[in-house]
């Protein structure tokens, strides 16, 4: 990954972005979109080095509430509603960021765009675009009459979807593999030609976003967003 660079310059950069990156990953430090710290920042541009980054948030919380079990009727209820309700509130101070005059990438669902707007809707251009929706889910027919927790039947459901056995009418695992591949060679497009590119998108989209960055040897200084509103970066340094 690092092979471009000196062994003095490796250990430099291996030291820096580990101390970075163990700052940005606790739990305490507030998510910021600015985040690149000034002190790595200036170091590598003092060098002739361009550090560029591709900022992943995963979207707010969806304002559909779970309860006890159930069938798999009231349990497709449920991600379609997911699918389509309002975000929860949030205090968008949470997220402090010094974006302005940006593209902000977000997918055509409602809760990545909603998300995208309270964040970065004052002086940014929100864009939707499907290629950044998430991996479909189909609640499976598990052939039980008993309710079941929801958590059972979206996993048995995403195992089903990942085997390959529960895509009949969605999309499937090899073209939402495909579709990551395509996203994510649209934002190092982006982030080449701008510094810098955001996307507020989805739990597993940005999951296999960040992986075939990292194939791409994009260094990952923090990975938050298995989390509601977390946020992930990845790296580039030239």
């Amino acid at each position: 990954m690092l092979g471009l660079y000196s062994c003095s310059s490796t250990r430099k950069l291996d030291k820096s972005i580990s101390q970075y990156s163990d700052f940005i990953n606790s739990d305490k430090h507030i998510s910021k979109c600015n985040f690149l710290a000034d002190s790595i920042v200036s170091r590598y541009t003092a060098e002739g080095k361009k550090v560029y980054q591709i900022i992943l948030m995963r979207h707010a919380k969806p304002d559909v509430k779970k309860s006890g079990f159930y069938t798999r009727k009231k349990a497709i209820k449920y991600q379609n509603d997911y699918n389509t309700v309002d975000i929860q509130d949030f205090d968008k101070n949470m997220i402090q960021t010094q974006i302005k005059d940006a593209d902000i990438n977000c997918s055509t669902l409602n809760r990545s765009y909603q998300t995208a707007k309270k964040i970065f809707g004052d002086g940014n251009r929100i864009k939707k675009d499907s290629l950044f929706r998430e991996f479909e889910l189909k609640i499976i027919d598990v052939g039980l009459l008993i309710p079941m927790p929801l958590i059972v039947y979206k996993g048995i459901s995403r195992i089903g979807w990942m085997m390959g056995a529960n895509c009949k009418g969605i999309e499937c695992r090899k073209s939402a593999v495909l579709r990551a591949k395509k996203a994510s060679e649209f934002l190092i497009e982006e982030s080449n030609k701008n510094g810098t590119s955001i996307l507020v998108a989805h739990g597993m989209l940005n999951k296999a976003i960040q992986k075939q960055l990292r194939k791409n040897n994009w260094i990952q200084i923090r990975n938050k967003t298995h989390k509601n509103l977390g946020i992930s970066v990845l790296i580039k340094i030239e």
